[in-house]
């Protein structure tokens, strides 16, 4: 039960981990639209420098590059950008145009983490929870999770739920779990797509769960 419910999660919250901050330019012709932002991010503008990036992460109206993603993430994480700091993160995690090193994402997640980026502060949550690029510690996987569950990130209040419901990190509170899994259902886990909706579900199923303990207590 535990592990199917941390499974199906994973799963919807992947996507999470690239969404937290550029987005793709309104402007319908992409060849201006890239063309302008590469001449801010080529002026220094740390913002125009992670869009950039981006674009060359996700072949958005350019083709994917991840050589170039770096360099920009580099650049604008260079001026303390914790956007860029972020998606260094990830490129490290994931692997994508350099070797998978979970220690270097950690150490990005943390820089980005630490000044408040959301999505780093999940990532760093979930690091130390499984033990992925540092040490497992429930301690700290409970403080980052609860640093971006009380910033309404749905994905943290579902994990925080599910540290309640283990006594991870915590003592085993089912009541604590049921109020994060419901906040985490109703908030919804972005971007709106099957996966989401079946964690959205999943959470509900939990909050349920949790109920029927806290009614077999009494």
């Amino acid at each position: 039960m535990n592990w199917l419910v941390i499974s199906t999660v994973m799963a919807g919250t992947i996507a999470l981990m690239g969404v937290a901050c550029a987005k793709e330019p309104a402007n319908t012709n992409h060849y201006d639209s890239v063309n302008m932002l590469r001449r801010s991010a080529e002026a220094g503008n740390s913002d125009s420098q992670v869009k950039l990036g981006y674009e060359y992460y996700r072949a958005i109206g350019v083709p994917r590059d991840y050589t170039k993603a770096m360099k920009w993430f580099r650049l604008a994480a260079a001026h303390a950008n914790s956007d860029a700091e972020f998606y260094i993160g990830v490129i490290y995690d994931d692997g994508d145009g350099v070797k998978s090193d979970p220690v270097e994402a950690v150490k990005w997640y943390r820089r980005a983490a630490s000044t408040g980026n959301l999505a780093a502060q999940f990532n760093l949550g979930a690091a130390y929870d499984f033990g992925h690029g540092t040490r497992q510690d429930y301690n700290l996987a409970m403080k980052w999770y609860r640093i971006a569950a009380k910033r309404n990130f749905a994905a943290a209040q579902f994990f925080l739920a599910h540290m309640y419901y283990l006594g991870h990190g915590v003592q085993k509170n089912y009541a604590e779990a049921a109020k994060w899994y419901l906040r985490s259902a109703k908030m919804g886990l972005p971007p709106p797509n099957s996966s989401s909706e079946l964690s959205m579900r999943v959470a509900k199923v939990c909050h349920l769960i949790c109920l029927l303990h806290i009614s077999g207590q009494q």
